[in-house]
């Protein structure tokens, strides 16, 4: 069973933000596609991992554990009575060969090595182990769920540590006479305390080099018409209210300045004062806990995500979001 949710990772959140706010340039273009592409590949494991089955496991994934005075990140760990599996998911697509313990692409030498990775997460697992009184055996293997990805290699080794999309079914039907027990409940607790927060590494933008205002959450044009309750998307009809809207800007704000509180004033900065004093400090005291500092007030979200926050708000708004599917 899943243990835990799979969220966006924080950088995918922030290109995303940034794309709605500037023109990006062409890295930060390849940053955005590699990272959704990352979260399309492990969001297709988890589908057919459901669709096989997995009650008699415990799967916990997209977590950063700290260990031996290092975060590593995991995309999942599978924990039975007797053995942990790390999974390493890679959405590649291509030509790709492993030769003389190298990576390649195209006949092109790859700076990142999954293999390696994988075995540097797994040898941090088979470390916390040994520092506990627990009984496991640690296994992994690097999962390439696209169909469209070739792999070939005069490596054995490498063989056996990859599984391919047409072998996925298979391998996560090879778990069927696991158990979990109390041994696989206390291996659950032991990662679990070694769970830590990602390391702040993303590069982060200047609030003057970003476009202020509101824009469409269908179409994400800028160009809306401002209404008493709600804005009317001039480009594809989309109306939403305000609150939605200035929801939508909040987690902007806390994507692309995580390390800077949000204030009433700094949000208004955001949204170019579209929307009123007034009806910003309403939204932020009913969808944000409030935090005193000094003589000045900041904010932080209720909720992890705007999706999840978003079903709230139109479950209960009185000025209803009007979505123009063209």
């Amino acid at each position: 069973m899943f243990l835990n949710s799979r969220e966006k990772p924080i950088e995918l959140l922030y290109y995303i933000a940034l794309s709605k706010r500037k023109e990006l340039t062409n890295n930060e273009k390849y940053q955005l596609s590699n990272l959704e592409k990352g979260f399309e590949g492990e969001s297709l494991y988890d589908e057919i991992f459901d669709f096989i089955g997995h009650d008699n496991l415990y799967i916990i994934r997209d977590l950063y554990l700290h260990i031996n005075n290092s975060v590593t990140q995991y995309d999942s760990i599978i924990v039975m009575d007797n053995r942990i599996v790390v999974n390493e998911v890679k959405n590649l697509t291509g030509d790709y060969r492993y030769d003389n313990n190298s990576w390649y692409k195209n006949n092109r030498q790859m700076e990142s090595d999954p293999f390696i990775q994988l075995n540097r997460a797994k040898n941090k697992i088979v470390s916390l182990g040994n520092k506990s009184s627990l009984d496991f055996y640690t296994d992994s293997k690097v999962i390439f769920p696209n169909d469209d990805f070739n792999f070939t290699s005069d490596n054995e080794k490498m063989h056996n540590q990859a599984v391919m999309r047409t072998q996925l079914k298979n391998y996560f039907r090879s778990f069927r006479n696991e158990t979990i027990g109390d041994n696989a409940k206390n291996i659950v607790q032991l990662i679990k305390n070694s769970i830590t927060s990602k390391p702040d590494t993303a590069d982060f933008i200047n609030i003057s080099e970003l476009k202020h205002g509101l824009y469409c959450g269908h179409c994400s044009s800028f160009n809306l018409l401002k209404g008493k309750f709600q804005f009317k998307c001039s480009d594809c009809g989309s109306i939403e209210s305000y609150e939605t809207h200035l929801v939508r800007a909040m987690f902007d704000y806390k994507y692309l300045f995580p390390s800077h509180p949000m204030t009433r004033l700094s949000l208004l900065q955001l949204i170019d004062y579209k929307i009123n004093k007034n009806t910003v400090f309403c939204a932020l005291k009913k969808h944000c806990y409030s935090v005193k500092k000094g003589n000045s007030t900041y904010y932080t979200l209720k909720y992890s995500n705007f999706n999840q926050q978003l079903s709230v708000i139109r479950s209960t708004q009185r000025y209803k979001d009007k979505i123009i599917h063209s």
